[in-house]
């Protein structure tokens, strides 16, 4: 019996022994998945979502791993699988992250070659067997080192300050990706012409920017570019400059407008200084900013042939009571309080007389604004708008396709306006510009109409 008692007492022995034995298996299994020793995070590759490459152009490569990266490899292969690179290299300092430049096959690359690249990078973790966590992308690439051409065709002769002027131009670059005009400070949008790879911009000198540096930039896929500056006659123009001094019921006055935008609490104000800065700047500021949006929000499409604009002449018989470019200085006890432009040619007549549309139009905005009360804006066409402020009552609603000829809306003195008038503004691309041009036949003619017609036939020249 003792016999049977000692080999039941080995037994159990042994079976506990496996138990823990097990146990502690299972727990270092545990722990281990547990641990960043074993951890099965795959590493990161970042690099350019591209196409196109020119080698000449560094390309950034980062390999980033939350524990330490071990080794990264890039092999190439040419358009025929052709292996034309293959690199490994072991990081023994264990970073976290690793920066390198996309490495350039040693042979000679000729325009529109492909290149097959596989990139991968691994991590120290002791998963998947201890050779740790691997991440592979590959990327295809089409060499091209050239720069778009850029070619001016037609042009306005001058540009004045705050006002506009037309370009007419062909950039060529199969992989053309983007190509804008930009006067040093704004960025205008051209307008394909004629047939593909032709394009026209109107562009504005507006009279926020002191200089003007007339500039087409035109980039590739490869983000190859060229920067063509344009040969434009730029005239100073000189704007008339207005002290207004400012008296208590100045003040009573902008406290009923801030009733009525109902913005902001005119109470909430220390002195009336600072509400006639409030709505001189900020209110007319947000007012700007909402015509800006709207007139800046055209689609671009193909012009097959040249646009004929007429003269604009809103209000017949009117007589000008304000003008385009006015800076006004405010004054309140020796003190200059706020500062503002007059955007726009302000034209009275009798009273809610008739607003007539001088060229055709969608109507782009309508709506009861700050400063600028009740205000239309028109979209015509090459990125050009035109604006009706003050409106005591709107003939036509958002989105209508009106006709030149047609009633728009009829003057009033809603928003901050002393007296029934038309605050009456000229758009290119958002930017407020020189109105007194626009109102010239001979100016549209010579700017305009002619710069189209010439450019027009240059183009149909060139695809004979």
């Amino acid at each position: 019996m003792g016999r049977v008692r000692g080999y039941r007492r080995k037994r159990s022995y042994r079976g506990f022994f496996i138990f823990l034995f097990f146990a502690a298996i299972i727990a270092l299994v545990y722990f281990a998945s547990k641990s960043d020793i074993f951890e099965q995070r795959m590493p990161e590759i970042q690099m350019p979502d591209v196409s196109y490459w020119n080698p000449k152009r560094e390309m950034p490569i980062v390999f980033r791993d939350e524990n330490s990266i071990k080794e990264y490899s890039i092999i190439a292969f040419d358009h025929s699988g052709s292996k034309v690179l293959d690199i490994k290299e072991v990081v023994l300092d264990k970073p976290k992250e690793v920066k390198i430049n996309l490495p350039i096959p040693k042979l000679k690359l000729q325009e529109g070659e492909r290149l097959h690249y596989v990139i991968s990078v691994t991590d120290w973790s002791n998963a998947n067997f201890f050779s740790g966590n691997t991440q592979k992308k590959e990327l295809n690439l089409v060499i091209d080192s050239i720069a778009p051409k850029v070619d001016v065709l037609a042009s306005s002769f001058a540009i004045t300050y705050g006002g506009s002027a037309l370009i007419v131009f062909k950039a060529e670059d199969e992989n053309l990706k983007n190509v804008v005009f930009s006067n040093g400070v704004d960025e205008f949008k051209p307008f394909p012409y004629i047939a593909k790879g032709y394009y026209a911009v109107l562009v504005a000198w507006p009279i926020k920017n002191t200089s003007f540096s007339p500039t087409i930039i035109a980039t590739d896929y490869a983000n190859n570019q060229t920067k063509y500056r344009v040969a434009i006659v730029k005239r100073t123009k000189g704007y008339r400059k207005s002290t207004l001094k400012l008296q208590e019921k100045n003040f009573d006055q902008v406290h009923k407008m801030l009733l009525q935008i109902g913005k902001r609490d005119p109470n909430s104000f220390a002195n009336g200084e600072s509400k006639f800065k409030y709505l001189n700047e900020e209110i007319r500021s947000e007012d700007e900013s909402e015509i800006y949006q709207a007139s800046n929000s055209f689609q671009i499409q193909m012009i097959d042939h040249p646009l004929v604009f007429e003269r604009f002449y809103p209000l017949k018989g009117g007589q000008v009571v304000g003008s385009f470019g006015d800076a006004r200085h405010y004054i309140y006890k020796e003190q200059n309080i706020s500062n503002s432009f007059h955007l726009g040619l302000d034209v009275a007549s009798t009273k809610h007389a008739p607003i007539l549309l001088s060229n055709a139009g969608k109507v782009i905005l309508e709506k009861k604004l700050g400063l600028y009360g009740n205000t239309i804006v028109m979209y015509h066409a090459l990125g050009l708008a035109s604006s009706y402020s003050h409106i005591s009552k709107f003939n036509s609603k958002l989105g209508d396709f009106l006709q030149s000829g047609s009633i728009l809306a009829y003057t009033g003195s809603t928003g901050w306006a002393f007296g029934d008038h038309l605050h009456f503004g000229i758009i290119v691309q958002g930017h407020f510009v020189r109105i007194a041009e626009w109102m010239d036949s001979r100016w549209i003619k010579n700017n305009i109409t002619n710069v189209l017609q010439k450019g027009e036939k240059i183009i149909k020249g060139q695809m004979k």
